[in-house]
């Protein structure tokens, strides 16, 4: 079948010297998605981080992100996630 998702061709791809290679948009979609399902898990077990973080603009959204991706190990960003939902929390309260 032409269009099924198995015979599917990368969307994105770029002229490398020695042929075609595919874009490395795909991993970084991965740390996406695995940065925001933890981030919606412990916003599923704080309501007052998830109320804060639903009043946040796109940009403030993104820095929360952004800092759970950057970091490295997976020690890294659950020490991270510690540091957001505290945050979340203490704005909530104010």
């Amino acid at each position: 079948m032409a269009g099924s998702p198995a015979s599917a061709q990368p969307l994105v791809t770029s002229e490398c010297g020695q042929g075609q290679r595919t874009d490395r948009g795909w991993a970084v979609g991965r740390r996406l998605r695995v940065a925001t399902q933890d981030l919606a898990a412990a916003l599923l077990l704080s309501p007052q981080a998830a109320q804060a973080y639903g009043a946040l603009g796109r940009t403030q959204e993104y820095a929360v992100i952004l800092k759970l991706l950057s970091s490295r190990t997976g020690t890294a960003r659950a020490a991270q996630m510690r540091r957001a939902i505290s945050a979340l929390e203490a704005s909530s309260r104010s």
